[in-house]
């Protein structure tokens, strides 16, 4: 069944945190759609995101700081900004938007 959804709508979610949404998945997850709310919300200190997938994700609402760790560095992501991820690169959230929720759309493949 096709169903109309509204991805600017942030998902309830209590500051300090972000609530994932799977919006789609195929080929028994070898590909996942994922839209990400987060409210001011960063990764635990000693949380590294290593995924076994490439990972494409957008901001589409606010704005958000990833934290990459070998190279260190960190990248900006505003509103309409994305960056391509490849597997098992050493990842976290640093920080989002204290004025509005951010909101993430992710292509897991």
């Amino acid at each position: 069944m096709t169903s109309k959804m509204d991805l600017l709508k942030p998902l309830e979610v209590s500051p300090g945190f972000e609530k994932i949404e799977k919006i789609l998945s195929a080929d028994s997850e070898k590909v996942r759609i994922e839209r990400i709310t987060s409210n001011n919300s960063s990764s635990s200190k000693d949380f590294w995101y290593d995924q076994s997938e490439n990972e494409w994700v957008t901001v589409i609402q606010g704005q958000g700081i990833l934290e990459f760790q070998s190279p260190p560095k960190e990248i900006y992501l505003n509103t309409g900004e994305a960056i391509f991820i490849p597997a098992h690169t050493k990842h976290r959230v640093k920080s989002t938007s204290s004025q509005r929720h951010t909101i993430w759309l992710a292509i897991f493949f």
